[in-house]
């Protein structure tokens, strides 16, 4: 097995290649809708109702724009997930159609839910404005949206993307998953790598955010953030569907955060310890939240 991509491979998803990652699990699709799902929900479609209806194939007519056509979800009993659909292929490249994929994961247990507002930019790349119970922002980042399909498409006004929430989701589930990222013993040792850099913890900053508040071109959002903060649970799983460990953790980071990591860091992502590095970021709406369809 080789690493495809970062962040697949923090979620143990790796392979051969990219096209056999992509056969595997929607095989596994495929026959867990033809037969109601293997025990322990491997690989089960999450919209249960929209996959029957279309012969259990696992791809289901996506009618918003910019979103696929052709959707396909893997979710592994560890708690990852891969999204899968078609598109055109490169010009210049063999074959009429690829499939992208996207890696995310879910919360962890005791994770908590927050109330959010979402508004699509650009194909499943969303942004969220995440409140307290209260109704403080408490972040405010681009990440990809496993129900993007739900979620309308940003306005111009008066030649300005307007990025403020079309939809409220009263229980928002955020997690992220590492891209290039730094384990830490103590926060001790994370503060003093911190000011040998000339650099300031961040908590989560979305640097994409700025770009797009300053050209305003959607297509200048990137679901990913700068992320730092103290490891406040931690435990390490395996993939079932190609047997790589990983750790799924929650980080406080402005909130507690789901984040996946590799098995294969140097220093373990473990309870106490502080991290700082790039992640994607991933959104889910309350009706996608493990258990519940």
């Amino acid at each position: 097995m080789t690493i495809i991509t970062p962040d697949l491979h923090s979620l143990g998803f790796d392979a051969t290649d990219r096209e056999s990652l992509v056969l595997s699990a929607t095989e596994f699709v495929r026959s867990a809708g033809a037969t109601g799902g293997p025990s322990g929900g491997a690989g089960v479609p999450r919209d249960g109702a929209r996959d029957r209806a279309s012969g259990g194939s696992g791809s289901v007519a996506v009618p918003a724009s910019g979103v696929p056509a052709s959707y396909r979800c893997y979710d592994d009993p560890s708690g990852a997930r891969l999204l899968m659909w078609d598109r055109p292929a490169e010009p210049g490249s063999a074959g009429g159609r690829t499939t992208a994929t996207v890696a995310g994961l879910y919360p962890a247990e005791g994770a908590p839910l927050l109330p959010a507002r979402l508004v699509r930019v650009h194909g499943e790349v969303t942004h969220v404005d995440l409140y307290t119970a209260e109704g403080d922002v408490v972040a405010r980042f681009f990440a990809t949206c496993d129900d993007a399909r739900s979620v309308p498409e940003a306005r111009t006004v008066d030649g300005r993307l307007d990025l403020y929430g079309e939809i409220s989701v009263p229980q928002a589930s955020v997690t992220a998953v590492s891209v290039d990222s730094n384990v830490f013993v103590d926060e001790a040792s994370f503060r003093a790598a911190a000011r040998e850099a000339g650099e300031v913890p961040v908590g989560l900053v979305c640097p994409s955010l700025f770009r797009v508040h300053s050209t305003g071109d959607p297509e200048d959002a990137e679901p990913c953030a700068l992320v730092s903060g103290e490891v406040l649970s931690s435990e390490r799983v395996t993939n079932s569907l190609t047997g790589v460990d990983w750790y799924r953790t929650v980080v406080d980071a402005a909130v507690p955060l789901t984040l996946a990591f590799p098995a294969d860091l140097p220093v373990a992502p473990l309870a106490g310890t502080w991290i700082a590095g790039y992640v994607k970021m991933c959104v889910g709406t309350g009706d996608r939240v493990r258990g519940k369809l």
